[in-house]
């Protein structure tokens, strides 16, 4: 079935400070972290942290600048699941129809992902997503 969500891509955690973040991911917890890099199209810095495979996406941005702004909570910790699909729209289409509404009008790239957020009112009880059709390898599966 196109769309159909086929794993977790990545969990996207706010950090108020990266320097922060990096040292206790990498140097308390041992994992390997790609980054920290700006992304200053976006106004936010990114870092990845994988490990076997999976990759927490730790996010550094004035709230207003990310989707956390659609939050109940708006500070440090996680931020959304990222779900792998084959097809964003049509994906998004099955969540909509579901009752969860589309935080962007539509689909957007950038990062080597094309992705779709939803908001986290309704029936996913207050967790936000985010679709994302991957276009390249993620951190985590070049890790591999």
């Amino acid at each position: 079935m196109k769309g159909r969500v086929s794993q977790i891509d990545h969990v996207g955690i706010y950090v108020a400070d990266m320097d922060a973040a990096v040292v206790f991911w990498r140097d308390v917890v041992g994992l390997d972290v790609v980054g920290p890099e700006d992304v200053p199209e976006h106004g936010i810095r990114l870092a990845h942290v994988c490990v076997n495979g999976v990759e927490l996406e730790l996010i550094e941005a004035p709230v207003e600048k990310t989707q956390l702004r659609h939050m109940a909570h708006r500070g440090p910790g996680i931020y959304h699941v990222g779900l792998r699909t084959d097809d964003v729209a049509e994906a998004m289409k099955r969540l909509h129809a579901a009752g969860l509404r589309p935080l962007d009008s539509e689909p957007r790239e950038g990062e080597g992902m094309r992705v779709q957020f939803a908001s986290p009112d309704g029936a996913s009880q207050g967790v936000m997503i985010e679709l994302v059709e991957r276009l390249r390898p993620g951190p985590a599966e070049r890790e591999r």
